[in-house]
């Protein structure tokens, strides 16, 4: 929830709904949306169920983007990251 607070801080309308993935941002006037997410999530649900998440996402929201953050960033992390640009 510290994006939200970030977006308010900036007058943007916050709002929560149980129908929006977690860890996503979608400004609904212009239409783009976010996915947020962490290297971590890859390494723990495994491949092909975070990617199904992300191709879900994409299905949904024509002008998405991922934000793909990692506390670390050693091999595994890059290795995670090309894979997900190799991808998409």
């Amino acid at each position: 929830h510290e994006i939200s607070t970030i977006l308010q801080r900036q007058q943007h309308r916050v709002r929560y709904s149980e129908s929006v993935e977690i860890g996503s941002v979608i400004f609904s006037v212009s239409g783009v949306a976010f996915i947020l997410a962490e290297t971590q999530d890859l390494l723990m649900t495994g491949e092909e169920q975070f990617f199904k998440r992300i191709q879900k996402f994409i299905n949904i929201h024509r002008n998405s983007f991922l934000v793909l953050s990692a506390a670390l960033h050693g091999p595994e992390e890059w290795n995670v990251m090309f894979r997900v640009q190799r991808r998409y």
